[in-house]
């Protein structure tokens, strides 16, 4: 998924395991944000949460001209939280009576 405002100029890209869908319901409810696609991306094997700028154009949703004046941004998540999260996770699925 990405999310873009023709407003402002921007287009986000969701990126696995960094709040993206927080960051991209903020946009879209503050900033002028539309989803990209929205539609099921064509190509098989491509994923809609997850688009890329080249999945973007192939799919009709933006034009290379478009995309070279846009601000392209995306999030990131500390690498030690990721892994303190993976680790709470995987606790919680060890039973009690197991330790």
């Amino acid at each position: 998924m990405a999310v873009y405002s023709e407003r402002y100029k921007y287009v986000f890209f969701a990126v696995p395991n960094t709040a993206s869908k927080a960051v991209a319901k903020t946009l879209r409810e503050k900033l002028d944000g539309v989803t990209l696609p929205d539609r099921k991306l064509v190509a098989e094997g491509e994923r809609r949460h997850h688009a890329t700028p080249s999945q973007l154009v192939r799919n009709g949703c933006l034009t290379q001209e478009q995309l070279k004046g846009l601000l392209k941004f995306t999030t990131i998540r500390n690498p030690f939280d990721a892994m303190v999260s993976k680790y709470v996770k995987h606790c919680e699925l060890i039973p009690a009576e197991g330790l």
